[in-house]
C-alpha cells in the first residue's frame, strides 16, 4: 500500500487540477488526429483495392475481316477513250462594210466614188457652208469645199480635154484618163480606179445637117424612148438627153456629139460628173 504524499506540515497533498486551457488543447488534438485520419482512409481506399481489381481486362477475340473478292486482272492496259473538249469558235472580226460606190450618205447630190473625186467630205452635204449642196457647186462647175467661188478647174479637180480634130473640149475628173482613138474623133474616160472605162465620146457625122431634134427622130431605130431636153449648158448649147439619162447629145456644124456612159457602167454611180462634162462641153 503506498502511502499517501506528505505535506510540508505533514499533511497529504491535494490531487493536481488540469486547467481549462489544458483540457481544450487536448479534446482539439484528438479531434484533430481523427479528422486527419478519417480523410487519410478515405482517400486511400482506392490503393487498398484487390490486385485482381486493378488488372487489365482482356483484350476483345480478333474478328478476321471477311475477304475482298478476287478481280481478275485485265489483260492488256486499255486507256478511256477521251473526247476532246471543243474549243470554242472564234469569233470573227466584223469587216467594215463599205456602203456601195453609187450611195450618197448625205444626200447632197455625189456619190461615194463621187466624193472622193472632189475630195468632199461624205457625211457633210455642204463643205463650204454657203448654202449649196455639194453636189449642186459640182454640177456647176465649182468647187464644193471652196471657201469663195472657186471653179473645179481651178482647185486642181479637173482638167480640160480637147481634140482638136473633133473640134469639142470638155472638163473631166483631174484623177481620169483619157483614151482617144487614133482613126477617128472619139474618146474614153477612164477612172484611176481599177481602170474602169466611165464614159464613151463618139462624133457622127451629120451630113444633112439636121437639127438635134430632127436627126434623133432620123435614128429611133437606133435611139429608143423620147428624149428628154438638156438646159443650155455654160457654154450655150442645148443638148438631149435619153429617156434613161445614160445617153446625151448635141449638135455642131456638121456633127452630132453623143456622150455617154460606157458599157456595163451603172449610170447611178457617176450622174452628177456626167452633168459636170454635158454643161462644160463646148464645140468649137
Amino acid at each position: 500500500m503506498v502511502k499517501p504524499a506528505v505535506g510540508v506540515a505533514g499533511r497529504p497533498s491535494a490531487p493536481r487540477k488540469l486547467s481549462r486551457t489544458t483540457l481544450f488543447i487536448i479534446v482539439a488534438g484528438i479531434l484533430f488526429l481523427i479528422t486527419v485520419g478519417g480523410a487519410g482512409w478515405y482517400f486511400t481506399r482506392g490503393l487498398r483495392a484487390p490486385t485482381s481489381a486493378l488488372e487489365a481486362p482482356p483484350p476483345p477475340p480478333e474478328v478476321s475481316a471477311p475477304e475482298a473478292p478476287a478481280v481478275e486482272a485485265p489483260s492488256a492496259l486499255v486507256t478511256p477513250e477521251v473526247s476532246p473538249i471543243p474549243a470554242e469558235p472564234e469569233t470573227p472580226t466584223p469587216t467594215p462594210t463599205q456602203p456601195e460606190p453609187f450611195a450618197d450618205t448625205d444626200q447632197d447630190g455625189l456619190t461615194e466614188s463621187e466624193e472622193r473625186l472632189y475630195q468632199s467630205d461624205p457625211v457633210r452635204p455642204d463643205m463650204d457652208n454657203d448654202g449649196f449642196l455639194d453636189g449642186h457647186e459640182v454640177i456647176n462647175l465649182y468647187n464644193p469645199a471652196g471657201i469663195a467661188p472657186e471653179k473645179l478647174e481651178a482647185a486642181g479637180l479637173a482638167k480640160q480635154y480637147s481634140r482638136e480634130t473633133g473640134a469639142y473640149n470638155l472638163l473631166i475628173p483631174a484623177r481620169w484618163q483619157a483614151a482617144p482613138s487614133p482613126e477617128d474623133q472619139n474618146a474614153v474616160f477612164v477612172s484611176d480606179e481599177g481602170g474602169k472605162r466611165i464614159f464613151e465620146l463618139r462624133v457622127i457625122d451629120n451630113a444633112g445637117r439636121l437639127s438635134l431634134e430632127d436627126w434623133y427622130q432620123s435614128q429611133r431605130l437606133a435611139v429608143s424612148g423620147t428624149p428628154k431636153p438638156w438646159v443650155t449648158n455654160k457654154s450655150g448649147l442645148t443638148g438631149l438627153t435619153s429617156a434613161d439619162e445614160a445617153k446625151a447629145y448635141f449638135a455642131g456644124r456638121s456633127s452630132i456629139y453623143e456622150i455617154m456612159f460606157a458599157e456595163g457602167q451603172n449610170p447611178a454611180e457617176y450622174k452628177t460628173t456626167f452633168g459636170t462634162m454635158l454643161n462644160s462641153f463646148m464645140v468649137r
